[in-house]
């Protein structure tokens, strides 16, 4: 691939301030195509900018609503918040049980995986029993959990990022909350098992594909396409494959695929083109990827972007 030059810059999780970062990348860095940003909200607001200044982008949130509607100029591959959504809903239906609740964080990412998950219990005719949420600054979320236990519900969901999660792991085994908790990708990390010790074992995340790629049968293409790449990481870093060096794997490699579908061609347009024009295909971290045309997400029901994972003695091992 052919790389002129490279930016970074930290968003700090604050949305002006990305919003500036991005005019920058594009007005005074002139760049001809965005990796980033990180998360829901700042990628909402990054969105409109993009296709102001006609800057291709490839954000790592994957919430539905940074790809609906389609716009011309935005290029998601993360699994969506609807494929996790129904990878925890399948978890606890093969269980022979019915009957969820809902605890998110009180932003973007928890909105929408709380509509998601509204439809998806209708449509799989199940039971969202309870929905609580937390706020960003929350620091014991006790209350809900007594709410959640009082529902019966056969399991809790909870859906966020960090601190939340992690106080959530804490204060479900101070007042023994034994059911299954499940969490999302939003905690499909690492740093998520040391922050959470002995309180999160035994747990559920649903992480991506390359968190369970070691486990995958040899002939898996998501293990064939990644098994170098991880071994590589984990060698350097010393630290388990996490979800976002898999983010930034795709987003590398999708890259490097339109630049070869220009013939070397690099300027914002014909990148854009690349990518909305449809046939960029490749298998790695986030599952078998596949823009075609008119789609602003690689990702479809095809994809087998996710997996389910349990935390065992310190290390996420694909769950039975």
């Amino acid at each position: 691939m052919v790389c002129r030059s490279k930016f970074f810059y930290d968003t700090e999780s604050n949305t002006t301030l990305v919003a500036q970062q991005f005019r920058r990348l594009a007005e005074s860095d002139k760049v001809d195509i965005v990796i980033g940003p990180t998360v829901t909200g700042e990628t909402l607001v990054a969105r409109p900018i993009a296709n102001e200044l006609k800057v291709p982008m490839i954000p790592f949130a994957g919430t539905e609503a940074v790809i609906n509607p389609v716009t011309p100029y935005m290029f998601a591959f993360i699994p969506s918040d609807r494929h996790v959504a129904r990878k925890m809903l399948e978890m606890v239906k093969s269980q022979g049980k019915d009957s969820v609740a809902f605890l998110h964080s009180a932003d973007g990412f928890g909105q929408t995986g709380l509509k998601v998950m509204k439809e998806l219990t209708d449509e799989m005719g199940m039971k969202l029993a309870v929905v609580e949420e937390f706020g960003p600054r929350d620091s014991d979320m006790t209350p809900q959990i007594m709410r959640i236990r009082s529902s019966n519900a056969d399991a809790m969901f909870v859906w966020g990022v960090n601190p939340g999660p992690t106080i959530i792991m804490k204060n479900a085994r101070a007042v023994g909350y034994n059911k299954p908790i499940i969490n999302s990708y939003g905690v499909a990390s690492q740093s998520f098992i040391e922050q959470t010790g002995k309180n999160g074992d035994g747990s559920f995340v649903i992480g991506t594909a390359i968190m369970g790629a070691k486990n995958m049968p040899p002939e898996s293409p998501v293990r064939k396409a990644t098994e170098q790449f991880i071994n590589d990481y984990e060698a350097r870093y010393k630290e388990p494959i996490g979800a976002f060096a898999g983010y930034v794997f795709d987003a590398i490699n999708l890259v490097n695929q339109a630049v070869h579908k220009t013939n070397g061609k690099v300027d914002r347009e014909s990148l854009a083109a690349a990518f909305r024009d449809g046939g960029l295909k490749f298998t790695g971290a986030n599952g078998n990827l596949e823009f075609k045309q008119g789609s602003s997400t690689a990702q479809s029901e095809q994809s087998e972007g996710v997996v389910a994972l349990q935390i065992k003695n310190g290390r996420f091992v694909l769950a039975q």
